[in-house]
């Protein structure tokens, strides 16, 4: 299991939050545009996606009922919060690696 850190973006660049460009989210993520929203031990990325979607159920309340059996260290860091989605961040604090929610999968952020 690995731990992540998820990231939403809260600016207003389209290139960011509806085409996922690279260089658009780099200059977002520096510029401060993101809000931490999440740490989650998974399997993968797509877990971690998967986890943060409001599918089934609100993914935030899902981590703060205390009767769900959830691995250690998983916390929601807001009260309130919307699925990720693509240009949202999710950093792998383990091997220091950072990915950016894409159309398609996930784009590796250097």
């Amino acid at each position: 299991m690995t731990k992540y850190q998820v990231l939403h973006f809260v600016g207003e660049d389209l290139e960011v939050s509806m085409r996922g460009k690279i260089p658009a989210i780099n200059k977002a993520f520096f510029d401060g545009q993101y809000k931490d929203v999440a740490n989650l031990v998974a399997e993968n990325l797509e877990e971690v996606y998967q986890r943060t979607q409001h599918i089934k159920w609100n993914w935030v309340d899902a981590l703060v009922d205390t009767s769900l059996d959830e691995p250690e260290g998983n916390k929601a860091l807001v009260k309130e919060a919307r699925s990720t989605s693509i240009g949202d961040i999710i950093f792998d604090t383990d091997s220091g690696e950072t990915f950016a929610v894409a159309p398609f999968g996930f784009s590796k952020l250097s």
